[in-house]
């Protein structure tokens, strides 16, 4: 796995396991697993200083039912992936050195490796974390591959603009971020899911405690593999 990968795992489990619904009809937020601030505008400081403006969605969700929330994030989804095939393909058509273009292909094949392994583990996640219900579950479900896809076309963006506009690289493309970052937000998240740590009763009432401590172990095998 490549550097650039590593980072965009970092920035996935930063961002908060990557579910973040703006709704800007009651002004609220969706949040997963990892609480991110109250305030919207501390979010987006956070996230710009840390990694650049390029690396913050600031999208909103103009919906207010459940069904209209999750077909947003669909549709956005969409169009960020139809993005990511243009930004590809203009990479791609780029007069660089051969060794320059072996490595960007090696990145694609890396990300698009890496995008299924995300969105796998945040299906997998999700199931556990709404396993007692909640339509903010439908929300998130829908909303994780898309905060994923945006952040693959962000890097995308930030690469072409590096190589066809001779643009100084963003602050994340100059970072190194130790792994041990994400090992420990990945290890925080499993927390959060983890069959000690929820109300028996409550899962019982929903499916059946073994049900529910085979998913974990298979969320957690999961994890370790991609570690």
């Amino acid at each position: 796995m490549n550097k650039k990968a590593i980072i965009v795992i970092a920035l996935f489990f930063f961002i908060g396991n990557a579910i973040a619904v703006r709704h800007v009809g009651y002004g609220a937020q969706v949040c997963g697993a990892n609480t991110m601030p109250s305030d919207e505008d501390d979010y987006q400081k956070k996230i710009i200083a840390k990694f650049g403006d390029l690396y913050f969605d600031s999208s909103e969700n103009p919906e207010e039912t459940t069904s209209g929330m999750a077909m947003w994030c669909t549709q956005q989804e969409k169009r960020y992936k139809n993005n990511i095939a243009a930004y590809s393909a203009k990479l791609g058509s780029l007069p660089l050195q051969p060794t320059l273009k072996d490595c960007l292909k090696q990145e694609t094949d890396c990300w698009n490796k890496l995008q299924a392994s995300l969105n796998k583990f945040d299906a997998m996640y999700l199931r556990l974390y709404y396993y007692t219900g909640g339509t903010m579950g439908i929300i998130c479900q829908a909303d994780a591959p898309m905060n994923i896809a945006f952040i693959r076309m962000s890097c995308l963006k930030d690469d072409y603009d590096l190589f066809a506009n001779k643009q100084k690289p963003t602050s994340l493309m100059m970072k190194v971020i130790d792994t041990l970052v994400w090992s420990k937000e990945l290890q925080e998240a499993l927390a959060t899911v983890k069959y000690e740590t929820q109300d028996k009763e409550l899962i019982k009432s929903y499916g059946s405690a073994s049900e529910y401590k085979q998913l974990y172990c298979q969320l957690e095998k999961y994890a370790v593999e991609k570690s």
